[in-house]
C-alpha cells in the first residue's frame, strides 16, 4: 500500500498509508524515485523552527501571531513539493505520456503519486536530464522568483564585465572582489 510522509511534531516523522484507486480518464499514476527536501520549509518544520508554528502569513505578505501555536501546525502533512517518478499506469484519455516515462511533479513526499494530465504541475522528463538534476528544478525556480521579486539587476552592477567574467556567476565573483576593495563602500 502507498505511504505518505508527514511530520508528527518536531524531530518526529511518520508515514501514513493511503489508497491509490485506479486512474481516472486523464490521470497518471507514478512510483516515486527521488524527492527533493527544502531546507527552508521542510527542515524548519522538522526542527520546530518554522515561522508557521507560531505565525501565519497574511494577504498583506506579513507574518502575524496565531492564537494556538503548534496545534494548527502539527501534524505537518504538506511535506514535499518536488518529486521524480516513473509512470506505472495511465487513464484511458492520457495522451502525453506512457508507461515507464519519467515524470517531474510538484507533489508531496510519498511512495506513489497521482497527476492529472493538463492540470497538474508535472511534465515528462527528457532522457538527457538525470533524476538528480531534475529534482533541483523547483528550487531553481524558487531562486529565480526570489531574484525577480527582489528586482536584482545584475547588469547594473556588472556592466561590461558581464561577458568577460562568464555571466551571472563570474559577475557575482567580480562584485564580491570589488566590495572587498572598497569600491561599493
Amino acid at each position: 500500500m502507498p505511504k505518505r510522509l508527514f511530520i508528527r511534531e518536531p524531530f518526529r516523522v511518520g508515514y501514513e498509508e493511503f489508497v491509490l484507486p485506479a486512474p481516472l480518464a486523464r490521470q497518471v499514476h507514478c512510483r516515486s524515485v527521488i524527492g527533493g527536501i527544502s531546507h527552508g520549509t521542510e527542515m524548519t518544520a522538522f526542527a520546530g523552527t518554522s515561522p508557521f508554528v507560531t505565525k501565519m502569513f497574511t494577504g498583506r505578505r506579513v507574518f502575524e501571531p496565531i492564537a494556538e501555536p503548534w496545534l494548527a501546525f502539527y501534524p505537518f502533512r504538506y511535506v514535499g513539493y518536488d518529486t521524480v517518478g516513473v509512470v506505472t499506469s495511465i487513464g484511458s484519455e492520457v495522451r502525453n505520456c506512457k508507461f515507464g516515462d519519467r515524470i517531474w511533479a510538484a507533489t508531496q513526499h510519498a511512495t506513489h503519486f497521482v497527476i492529472t494530465e493538463g492540470e497538474s504541475e508535472a511534465f515528462v522528463l527528457p532522457p538527457s536530464i538525470r533524476d538528480e538534476e531534475a529534482i533541483m528544478l523547483n528550487l531553481a525556480s524558487i531562486a529565480l522568483t526570489a531574484t525577480n521579486d527582489a528586482e536584482i539587476k545584475l547588469r547594473r552592477y556588472c556592466g561590461s564585465e558581464w561577458r568577460r567574467r562568464g555571466g551571472a556567476i563570474g559577475c557575482a565573483d567580480g562584485t564580491a572582489e570589488r566590495r572587498s576593495q572598497g569600491v561599493f563602500g
